[in-house]
């Protein structure tokens, strides 16, 4: 895991005129397509900064236009009526598998969840909106599968968010 440097926290703590030492109330999560190892990696980090705290968690599941697109049809909705992105961020296998996670009984401390979806061509400012507009504390993104060479290298959505968030940022890394 990476954590933001404490530059970003401290503009964001200023901005929202907080304490340093204030507890975790709200954290936005960036749930795309994971895999199993990803899930269990994200879940745990979650529910250890946010279960305690009895924090907010909210699962971001971004959709490009394309993407939008193909899963309306894939999941057999109207497009000339489609849901709304929440409604079909809900829908995302990632999405619930992260809730069914952090519902678990081992990792459940009562946190609320919330989903939303967006469009976007942009995920990381899709993210970094998202954060802005719950006020979140806190933004959980994993990584994507890299090379070992490449490990080493932030992605565009990841970098986005570790740069353009309002909040701390925790990267974590798949395994």
């Amino acid at each position: 895991m990476v954590d933001s440097n404490t530059t970003n926290r401290d503009r964001s703590r200023y901005q929202r005129g907080e304490d340093r030492g204030q507890s975790v109330s709200s954290i936005v999560v960036a749930v795309s397509e994971m895999d199993s190892d990803q899930i269990d990696n994200v879940s745990d980090v979650v529910a250890e900064v946010a279960g305690p705290a009895h924090a907010t968690v909210h699962l971001v599941c971004p959709f490009s236009a394309d993407e939008f697109e193909t899963t309306i049809t894939r999941l057999e909705y109207d497009a000339e009526s489609p849901p709304e992105p929440d409604e079909l961020a809900k829908r995302s296998q990632s999405v619930r598998d992260v809730a069914t996670e952090l519902r678990d009984p081992a990792r459940n401390y009562g946190m609320p969840i919330t989903v939303h979806g967006r469009i976007s061509d942009d995920i990381g400012e899709a993210i970094v909106d998202i954060a802005t507009e719950v006020t979140a504390d806190r933004v959980v993104i994993c990584g994507g599968n890299r090379s070992p060479t490449r490990k080493a290298i932030f992605g565009s959505t990841s970098q986005y968010a570790l740069l353009n968030s309002p909040c701390p940022v925790t990267f974590v890394r798949d395994d």
